[in-house]
């Protein structure tokens, strides 16, 4: 039997993430996995290229509309603390311009991808469903903060994390998520929830490591 596309995407990107959660997990291991996590981000970036349905100018408008959006409100975030609070980049994410890793606009479109393509399973409206999908998106933000302040992807200047942090993820991805609506850029909604499930899967796993460590 021929396996589809989002079937051979979970299975790479289980192994993809898998072994990035079983290398950070040894010491040894940990500041070369480190290193690689801008290239696991591209690597799941080539694999939603690959699953999604056909390389259209809708896919290079909604990425270019999602990077462009996310690292320009996180360069604003950065350089005046007044958006997600007062925080500073590490430098596991690798090149930086303006003091934000390039990455942050690949990740953006990686979870705002996941996310529109799970909301529209569950509902049909627009708005709540851009909504659900900003959910969605703080939700996970949620199991990354930790375990991004452990490997020093960041670091809060006030040595916690800011709730308006959360309400400035919701904020930014209604908006991306919007954008995408204006654009008529579609999901293909079985791979979105493939790599959501692999984020949380990650994430998750990685907290409950720190956690016991």
């Amino acid at each position: 039997m021929k396996m589809k596309k989002h079937h051979i995407a979970f299975a790479l990107l289980f192994i993809f993430y898998t072994v990035g959660i079983l290398g950070l997990s040894i010491p040894a291991l940990k500041d070369i996995f480190l290193r690689l996590t801008p290239a696991n981000l591209l690597l799941t970036l080539v694999v939603l290229t690959w699953g999604h349905q056909k390389v259209d100018y809708k896919l290079i408008l909604a990425f270019l509309f999602a990077f462009l959006v996310g690292f320009l409100v996180e360069v604003a975030g950065v350089h005046t603390g007044l958006l997600f609070g007062e925080y500073t980049y590490g430098d596991p994410l690798g090149w930086r311009i303006f003091d934000v890793p390039l990455i942050i606009g690949v990740n953006w479109f990686l979870l705002a991808y996941a996310s529109k393509g799970a909301a529209s399973i569950i509902l049909n409206n627009k708005w709540l469903q851009w909504g659900l999908a900003a959910l969605i998106m703080v939700l996970l933000d949620f199991f990354i903060e930790p375990v991004a302040i452990e490997l020093d992807f960041w670091d809060w200047t006030a040595g916690h994390i800011p709730i308006r942090n959360y309400f400035m993820w919701f904020i930014t991805a209604f908006v991306v998520h919007m954008g995408f609506g204006i654009i008529g850029f579609k999901t293909n909604k079985r791979l979105a929830l493939v790599i959501l499930l692999i984020q949380f899967y990650f994430f998750i796993a990685l907290n409950l490591l720190y956690w016991n460590m």
